[in-house]
């Protein structure tokens, strides 16, 4: 039980967090419309990336079986950023101001959010082996 109110506190506080930087990001960048689209993929992520740390605290036997989904998640941010501008450069020849905006407003909250997360979820893992 202790498990589950690890992932919701893991999930509330990044959501929180990541969502508050998106917004101070989105506001620097003054963005419109996208921050919105921003936002729902950050919720979709946030969500997504608690089940599978909820998994990996269930089945991992070793800790760094913990960090290293956190870096394929990272990993995977990454390379959905990086085919994002692909995508765009392949479609116009050019990337135009406001996907970059989009894509740092998802990619730097992302990242945040993962980091709060594995942070909680190795926390727990540790006490819930015994280890220090």
């Amino acid at each position: 039980m202790r498990s589950f109110g690890v992932l919701l506190l893991a999930w509330v506080v990044s959501g929180f967090v990541a969502g508050v930087v998106q917004l101070q990001i989105g506001v620097a960048l003054k963005a419109d419309l996208e921050l919105v689209v921003a936002m729902l993929v950050l919720a979709a992520m946030t969500l997504l990336t608690t089940v599978v740390f909820g998994i990996a605290l269930a089945v991992a036997g070793r800790i760094a079986t913990i960090d290293r989904i956190a870096m394929a998640l990272l990993g995977f941010t990454a390379l959905a950023v990086i085919a994002a501008i692909v995508w765009e450069f392949a479609a116009a020849r050019a990337i135009s101001p406001g996907s970059v905006a989009v894509l740092v407003e998802i990619a730097v909250p992302a990242a945040i959010m993962i980091a709060i997360q594995w942070w909680l979820v190795r926390r727990r893992w540790r006490r819930l082996h015994g280890a220090s």
